[in-house]
């Protein structure tokens, strides 16, 4: 009996499967660790706006900013970058003016610490108002960050939503 011969096709077609399976997995890996990546930078971008906001209300009688004019009045005396209101795992159309980020009017300075600040939103800019307006889009449906009036963020899953507190009064609690 003889030995069959392998060609160099079939030689190349192996070391091409393997190199397949090993590659498709650490890009699968990297593209998971750049979405988490992308929402790790939106909080902090938010962690930063509400910083700004602390620092607006300490410039201006203790008072945020009007909520009609939010991101214009942090950019003109905050100087925050009007790229610091994007997401990063959003994908932008360059142009126009907007913000990824929205900011509760209902909130100030004298409510309790769990009523929500800030919130991610769909593009916009100076957005302002409640839950009607916060989107999962951001980070593929997977939940939103939200900043509290006392500093601290998380990321809020959909059916989490019933449990954030949008006014001082609400009974809901997180």
């Amino acid at each position: 009996m003889s030995k069959p011969k392998i060609n160099t096709t079939t030689i190349a077609l192996v070391i091409i499967t393997l190199a397949l399976l090993v590659a498709i997995p650490i890009f699968l890996f990297i593209l998971h660790e750049f979405r988490i990546c992308g929402k790790i930078f939106c909080g902090e971008n938010m962690l930063g706006i509400r910083m700004a906001i602390m620092l607006y209300a300490s410039d201006f009688d203790g008072k945020y900013p009007e909520p009609d004019k939010w991101c214009d009045l942090l950019v003109q005396y905050e100087d925050v970058s009007k790229k610091q209101f994007l997401c990063l795992d959003k994908h932008h159309k360059g142009g126009s003016l907007y913000s990824n980020y929205a900011i509760n009017p209902n909130c100030n300075p004298n409510c309790p610490n769990d009523v929500v600040l800030m919130f991610e939103t769909k593009d916009g800019w100076n957005q302002h108002g409640g839950s009607e307006l916060l989107t999962f889009d951001n980070h593929r449906e997977k939940g939103a960050n939200i900043v509290f009036k006392d500093g601290h963020l998380e990321f809020v899953k959909p059916y989490e939503i019933g449990k954030l507190k949008w006014k001082a009064e609400d009974s809901n609690s997180i």
